[in-house]
């Protein structure tokens, strides 16, 4: 992975505190966001773009590529010009908005730059279950929160945890990615197994588009919460760059790593991403889709997002719980799958 400083970007940042100028950077992103994913879409070198901390308390953008895929010379610089001009615009609207004049303009000219990163590495969804059958099993406690899950004779991924929903008081569900279990083909109320043996649930709800990766399945029973654990569950938190993370899922929950980006536009295969967790050193992989990523090490555990995809080892993406369940998401029809989602409202986890 090689790293070059490009061009300086506008960013007004008047706050004192880190988390202030974090917020800042992140609520200029997200006027951005929307138009710069439509743009790079179909460009195949894209990885992603991404609000980081280059040093203390000194945010930047990084936009990352793989030149295996860059198709002319000037393509990745007809990027940044495009998230350049993007970015003047809606400034120049922020700044007018909030009573700059032209010389506070120029002056914060040079507050953001533009990492370059070339990433020659492939960005898979982690649902390939070939390193699941020798995992380690837990002892911590006695549930089946991180245990595999799958359709029958399907690849594998992680049952993140149990979560109760306000509009269906006297269920529990577990929670997992899209990917995991719903196929092209898989209907509604369908049986889900554990470790490909046992049906314990049946699908219930699923979200895959440019923000959610996610499905929801209902349990058949309420006995797999026996036993105390050496934690629990906390609230759904925001994530914050450097944030000390730890992981839920197949490979033990012992590792700890940090938020490397609190939000971030990618690209996994053909399906682009916004408003998405990047996450380093926590070694996610293939068959640990649907893991829950908690913040702190202490005994509670918030909950800041579900793990869905990575590049095996380096870097890893979850999608953002706290945004996603911050409000009902509404019954829809999946009219290409024939399925009938309902409407759903996040209570707690269990």
């Amino acid at each position: 992975m090689k790293v070059q400083e490009f061009f300086d970007i506008i960013i007004p940042l008047r706050s004192e505190s880190k988390v202030s100028k974090e917020k800042d950077a992140i609520k200029l992103f997200e006027e951005i966001e929307e138009t710069v994913a439509l743009n790079f879409q179909d460009r195949k070198c894209f990885k992603y773009l991404a609000v980081i901390e280059k040093e203390k308390e000194n945010f930047c953008l990084e936009l990352a590529y793989d030149s295996r895929y860059v198709t002319h010379e000037n393509e990745i610089n007809e990027m940044v010009s495009f998230i350049r001009g993007e970015l003047n615009c809606k400034l120049r609207i922020v700044l007018k908005h909030e009573e700059y004049d032209s010389n506070e303009f120029d002056d914060v000219f040079e507050k953001l730059t533009i990492n370059m990163t070339e990433m020659d590495l492939e960005f898979e969804f982690h649902n390939d279950n070939e390193s699941n059958t020798n995992y380690k099993k837990k002892n911590l406690y006695e549930n089946i929160t991180g245990e595999e899950i799958n359709l029958k004779s399907e690849n594998a991924g992680a049952i993140g945890g149990i979560l109760r929903l306000s509009n269906y008081p006297k269920d529990l569900f577990l929670i997992t990615n899209y990917h995991v279990i719903f196929k092209s083909d898989t209907k509604i109320n369908e049986p889900l197994y554990l470790n490909k043996k046992h049906q314990i649930a049946n699908t219930f709800w699923g979200m895959f588009n440019s923000r959610a990766d996610i499905a929801i399945a209902k349990l058949k029973n309420k006995n797999y919460t026996k036993g105390t654990p050496d934690y629990c569950f906390g609230h759904l938190k925001q994530a914050k760059i450097n944030d000390p993370v730890q992981k839920y899922g197949p490979f033990g929950f012992d590792k700890t790593g940090s938020v490397y980006s609190s939000k971030a536009i990618l690209k996994i295969k053909s399906s682009i991403f916004i408003n998405q967790l990047i996450i380093k050193d926590l070694g996610l992989k293939g068959g640990e889709s649907g893991t829950l990523i908690t913040e702190g090490t202490d005994r509670i555990k918030n909950i800041i997002g579900l793990h869905f995809g990575g590049t095996n080892g380096r870097l890893d993406f979850a999608n953002n719980l706290h945004q996603i369940f911050s409000e009902k998401i509404s019954a829809y029809y999946e009219k290409k799958y024939d399925r009938h989602h309902p409407e759903i409202k996040f209570k707690s986890f269990h």
